[in-house]
């Protein structure tokens, strides 16, 4: 990966971590959202955020931020998982 491919990737980690702040009142890091971006699409990390925050909705703001990221990754994951069995 180039130098410029990583600060692009940074400047869109920064904009999903500004977008998590936005629907979640536990504040998660840039290099998570790096992460996420080396797994999936932007459009697959949203998705996992808004379903994370629809899940710590239905919880009343119970969930830790561990669980929150775990159940965000874990959404990404089957939601990557359907949109390539659709595409195939």
């Amino acid at each position: 990966m180039t130098l410029e491919l990583i600060r692009q990737q940074r400047e869109t980690a920064e904009r999903l971590r500004e977008f998590w702040n936005l629907y979640m009142t536990l504040p998660i890091v840039t290099e998570q959202c790096m992460t996420w971006l080396d797994l999936y699409p932007e459009e697959v990390v949203q998705y996992g955020i808004k379903e994370a925050a629809r899940k710590q909705a239905l919880q009343r703001g119970q969930m830790t931020l561990d669980a929150l990221i775990a159940y965000a990754t874990r959404t990404m994951f089957h939601e990557a998982q359907r949109r390539a069995a659709r595409t195939a």
